[in-house]
């Protein structure tokens, strides 16, 4: 009876390891699907393996087993790939057990040939031999070289501009927390209009996003002038929208009334939220003539293209900027938090080194690019300002010098000692990722294991399927 429900739900499932590995299975209502490869006693490449035949399933306690042979892994990339319907998959877990001596070997995975694959670490000697200050908190692994914070959460809430945090797998500043942050009642504009494309960052905690813009063309290049809006919480896009053109195609330079697309996504997870404002078109032929939002953090990203008639002050976090006039009509007098007029020219940038955490400049013509070099931010009012990446990072690898950093923190823990193996889970959010053909791409990457002339043991790939 047990044989007959699963004939009853078996489909085509291919999948293929370095393109030689073939295996048919499906079993697809369940929250859960589970793959099992139990690989022994054979000294062979992965390539040389053979085709699985149907005879080579066992059926143990309701799940479904395939057992080949043990495979050896001595080149420095291996993939892999599972074919099933996995339109509503959430996520993917996989358990891998496995002996291995290279200094580095990670798994990854991706939906679709031309994307780039996430990775997770199976296995890194140099963090496991580390002998600084280690917290484990959610499978999130946080070294210091003088213990400073007590927890990562602790970490999130109050980060360290001064010193430098090596991550790897990991963005530590998409996680950043504002301590004690309370929303405001009090409406934000921005009224100084921006050519072109700029990007913005803002704080969302228990409100919704409520943010208008304005967008008008200025038709002073043939062609159409399009806006494309995104919101994005680190990499994942929560809204996207396409602003038309203003229906003036020509080079007449008439301008209508400014384009008004209001943006309000409730229900989101606390956090710095990124906002790109993509003209489409040639010329840089749009103002963004006003921003308005009922969140009172608001900065521009580190570049911005300030127009208009009226004189306009910017302030910036910054103490590096570099500025430009545009064109030569406009070369103007400014003054750099209330000094005496500076004179600043056309065609070249001019670099200026300030002192304060918060600086003021005011312009008396505009039509200047604006630029900070050291991680600053730029706003219109002096109170919305902040730093949406707070944390002096760099990458993470096995030859850092580690004296050039005073943290680390990874999405990797030290894989479990089990009789003789090493045994690790590891688990991919895909609920985003898009996937082609119902088919999940892996890789197994050990950088030098070939060079070396090492190799990797494995015994265990089990993938599971989550809805």
């Amino acid at each position: 009876m047990l044989m007959k429900i699963i004939k009853t739900l078996l489909i085509l499932i291919i999948i293929s390891l370095t393109g030689f590995f073939v295996y048919k299975y499906y079993a697809p209502f369940g929250a859960i699907v589970k793959y099992t490869y139990t690989l022994k006693d054979n000294p062979d490449v992965v390539s040389q393996l053979k085709p699985i035949s149907q005879t080579d399933f066992l059926i143990k306690e309701g799940n479904n087993y395939l057992q080949i042979p043990e495979f050896v892994m001595n080149n420095d990339k291996v993939t892999f790939s599972l074919k099933s319907p996995v339109q509503s998959v959430k996520k993917v877990s996989l358990k891998i057990r496995f002996k291995n001596t290279n200094p580095e070997f990670k798994i990854g995975l991706r939906g679709a040939p031309q994307k780039d694959y996430q990775y997770k670490v199976l296995d890194n000697k140099v963090l496991d031999n580390l002998n600084w200050e280690k917290i484990e908190e959610g499978g999130i692994s946080f070294w210091q070289k003088y213990k400073n914070y007590e927890s990562i959460e602790e970490l999130f809430f109050r980060p360290s501009r001064d010193q430098i945090t090596a991550q790897y797998l990991y963005n530590i500043n998409e996680n950043y927390k504002i301590s004690k942050y309370k929303k405001s009642d009090q409406e934000l504009v921005f009224n100084y209009p921006l050519r072109s494309s700029h990007v913005l960052y803002t704080y969302i905690k228990g409100e919704p996003l409520d943010l208008t813009i304005e967008k008008q063309d200025q038709n002073a290049y043939e062609g159409k002038d399009e806006l494309a809006i995104r919101v994005l919480k680190g990499e994942k896009e929560v809204f996207v929208q396409e602003v038309e053109d203003d229906g003036i195609t020509d080079a007449s330079r008439n301008k209508k009334t400014p384009q008004v697309t209001h943006i309000q996504i409730p229900d989101l997870e606390e956090g710095v939220y990124r906002i790109e404002l993509v003209f489409k078109g040639v010329g840089d032929d749009i103002y963004i003539t006003k921003i308005t939002t009922k969140q009172h953090l608001l900065v521009l990203d580190n570049k911005i293209f300030v127009v208009g008639e009226k004189p306009t002050t910017v302030w910036t976090n910054s103490k590096d900027i570099d500025m430009a006039v545009v064109h030569k009509e406009n070369e103007q007098n400014i003054k750099i938090n209330d000094s005496e007029d500076i004179f600043l020219e056309a065609y070249k940038y001019t670099n200026f080194k300030m002192n304060k955490n918060i600086n003021k400049i005011d312009f008396t013509k505009n039509d200047v690019v604006v630029q900070a070099n050291d991680n600053g931010y730029l706003s219109f009012e002096p109170d919305s300002l902040f730093f949406p990446k707070p944390y002096n990072t760099v990458e993470f690898n096995n030859n850092l010098d580690l004296t050039t950093v005073d943290y680390i923190i990874a999405d990797y823990i030290p894989p479990k000692n089990i009789d003789n193996w090493q045994e690790k889970e590891v688990t991919f959010d895909v609920s985003d990722m898009e996937i082609t053909d119902d088919t999940l791409n892996f890789v197994l990457e050990a950088a030098g294991l070939q060079a070396a002339k090492k190799e990797i043991i494995i015994d265990l790939i089990e993938v599971t399927l989550i809805k």
